[in-house]
């Protein structure tokens, strides 16, 4: 069983790459993989809307997320890190605008 999700794994990490859009479809134990949604997010920022709520609160998911892709990610960030000074000073940098900031 191990060795199948771990198959599952590394054909979704694959999938990924040519079709980020997929990401919002898969199951939610790999919309908590950290690896796999950062995947998703590098070809398609909007995939972020879509990772769990638990990388929703993860500090460095949202500050590399925003220097990575699209700093417009912070609105789907969660509450306390769209409020989170390093959070908006790292977004501002990057380009994002006011409205962005607001959700």
């Amino acid at each position: 069983m191990i060795n199948d999700f771990s198959d599952e794994r590394k054909k979704l990490l694959e999938k990924l790459k040519k079709h980020p859009f997929e990401f919002k479809k898969v199951k939610s134990i790999f919309k908590n993989d950290k690896e796999i949604a950062l995947t998703a997010i590098s070809t398609w920022p909007g995939a972020f809307q879509y990772v769990s709520n638990r990388l929703k609160k993860d500090k460095g998911m949202i500050l590399r997320s925003i220097t990575g892709t699209d700093p417009r990610i912070i609105r789907f960030a969660s509450n306390e890190l769209r409020n989170d000074p390093e959070v908006i000073l790292k977004a501002v940098r990057c380009g994002v605008r006011h409205n962005d900031l607001c959700k």
